[in-house]
């Protein structure tokens, strides 16, 4: 959820309809969010991204997105 959400969702300027479509469709995508074998179904529907932002809130998104250039940084 977070890959989808926070990171391809930004990166690709997509509505929530869309990346869970585009999630199924490239198995890029899939690999990217953690899956380990490619995926025929969406992940989710749209409307849980929805639900998730409202959950993890302005202040949760802020701290996955540090936390997911302080795990890149690491990478390199």
């Amino acid at each position: 959820m977070i890959g989808l959400l926070m990171i391809l969702k930004q990166a690709e300027k997509l509505s929530d309809e869309a990346i869970v479509l585009e999630w199924q469709l490239n198995p890029y995508h899939q690999i990217f969010c953690g899956m380990r074998e490619i995926q025929c179904r969406q992940s989710c529907h749209s409307s849980e991204l929805v639900h998730f932002r409202k959950r993890i809130g302005e202040e949760g998104g802020y701290g996955v997105f540090l936390m997911s250039i302080a795990l890149s940084s690491e990478l390199r």
